[in-house]
């Protein structure tokens, strides 16, 4: 049976406006964990130090199994504190929230070769282990079994890197978790232009004649700017880069300080080992095996992961319980950087959770504020003698209107979820300049478009008389 949920949600009202300052959740606490003598694949073994943050406090059921851990996972050359940032756990963590930080126990490690943990600058250079994702994600197990007493996940969740060790999570360690998020990757093998690039920056390090194998005496500046010029190119969308620079003397003056600002932050031996470390990646041939529920989420103007090559719709068909969503560019996303912006994708964070066992009493999802204004971007200005409501101006209210039509396209791959289109009611109660601003699936993004196109609101007023309201209008997709 398909069941709609329609709401009219007005600009000014819907969405409330975030915090200017972090919100309030409980002070991440940092530790340091060794595992003794871990083997690596290479069959090479050392004693491995994961530093990591915890938020919370975990809760055991009467079988002592611990029922509110969350593991996030951080992108290539983050840390544990990456994702600890207004917009992602400033609006997942803080009181009330999806993860509220009073009720969960939130663990982010600095993953191997990161950061506080165990990493080629401590000493060992190229002689250190050459991990892959399999041994990063196993230390991290050994992190929360052995260091953290925490034998369940209720979440698993990553970006980036982070995205991708969330697919080695669910198919190594299928019953550690109940639900799974992956964020801006694809669940298959890291090869095309993504590995392109990424092999590009690591022979550009190797062929700084300064690297010297690994044993240089001051950081290759050479292999480092090639690196950082990548990493920014791949990471940067063309309508914020646009935006934040409009003059070439803008690109000039920006580009020389961000890749000299990010240049003294890295080691080239660190950054050789956390890229090549997506070498051996490859989740497609055990999808099927995946048990827990699961939500990808990607976006339309991610270079790293481009929507066209279509492996996520195609391959998440195959994961029993898996659900998929390329968000539609909008002045919300940055391209890959969108994975951590919660207001972009927190709802179907919010499905994802109640479909594996339930939102924790007082937690929610509350509407994130228009993506227009995301990530310090202001609201777009309103056309000439077009209102929001409030202020004087009432809200249009819908009179008549068929519900969109859920689409064979979106059944077959078991998307369900949220659009969200921006239109403006006329005077007459027409509804006119139709556009998603977030979207869920193209063919039910269209179908949301489409059938607004022809309701009839009663318009809204201002003294007295019909004026054209701009508004934001929900469509809410669940199939059952």
């Amino acid at each position: 049976m398909n069941r709609f949920a329609l709401i009219l949600l007005l600009t000014t009202a819907a969405f409330a406006q975030p915090p200017q300052q972090p919100r309030n959740y409980p002070e991440p606490k940092p530790g340091d964990f060794t595992v003794p003598q871990f083997k690596f694949k290479t069959g090479e073994t050392m004693d491995v130090r994961m530093h990591y943050y915890t938020v919370g406090t975990p809760v055991k059921d009467a079988s002592g199994k611990v029922t509110n851990a969350v593991l996030i996972l951080h992108g290539t050359g983050g840390s544990g504190r990456s994702l600890l940032v207004p917009s992602f756990a400033g609006a997942l963590f803080c009181p009330g929230c999806l993860l509220d930080g009073t009720k969960y126990f939130i663990v982010s490690p600095d993953n191997v070769g990161h950061a506080g943990s165990s990493k080629p600058s401590d000493g060992m250079r190229m002689s250190f282990p050459k991990y892959d994702y399999d041994d990063m994600v196993a230390l991290q197990h050994e992190l929360l079994a052995q260091g953290l007493g925490v034998n369940h996940l209720r979440l698993v969740m990553g970006t980036s890197m982070g995205c991708m060790h969330s697919w080695v999570w669910v198919e190594n360690f299928p019953d550690f978790m109940d639900a799974a998020m992956p964020l801006a990757c694809q669940p298959t093998e890291l090869a095309g232009r993504n590995r392109m690039w990424r092999k590009m920056l690591i022979d550009g390090i190797k062929s700084d004649p300064t690297w010297n194998n690994g044993n240089y005496t001051q950081q290759p500046q050479m292999g480092l700017r090639i690196a950082e010029d990548l990493s920014l190119l791949v990471g940067t969308t063309p309508l914020v880069a646009q935006r934040q620079w409009p003059t070439r003397e803008a690109v000039d003056s920006s580009l020389e300080q961000r890749v000299s600002a990010a240049m003294s932050r890295v080691d080239a031996n660190d950054m050789l080992y956390y890229f090549d470390a997506s070498r051996n990646y490859n989740p497609e041939p055990k999808l099927e095996t995946v048990k827990v529920p699961l939500m990808h989420v990607n976006t339309a103007d991610d270079f790293i992961n481009p929507p066209e090559l279509g492996f996520l719709e195609k391959l998440i068909r195959r994961v029993p319980k898996g659900r998929a969503v390329v968000l539609p560019i909008s002045d919300a996303t940055r391209g890959h950087g969108s994975h951590t912006i919660a207001a972009l994708w927190g709802n179907y964070l919010a499905d994802l959770l109640q479909q594996s066992g339930g939102l924790l009493p007082g937690t929610s999802w509350t509407a994130p504020p228009p993506p227009s204004s995301v990530a310090g971007i202001p609201a777009q200005p309103l056309p000439t003698g077009v209102y929001r409501a409030g202020n004087g101006v009432s809200a249009p209210r819908k009179v008549s209107g068929p519900q969109p039509a859920y689409t064979d396209s979106a059944r077959q791959r078991k998307i369900s979820g949220i659009v969200i289109v921006s239109a403006i009611i006329g005077p007459d109660g027409s509804v006119q300049n139709v556009r998603v601003v977030r979207g869920l699936e193209p063919s039910l993004d269209q179908s949301a478009v489409d059938t607004i196109q022809t309701w009839r609101f009663e318009p809204g007023m201002k003294d007295g008389k019909p004026v054209p309201v701009q508004v934001n209008i929900e469509t809410s997709f669940r199939l059952y």
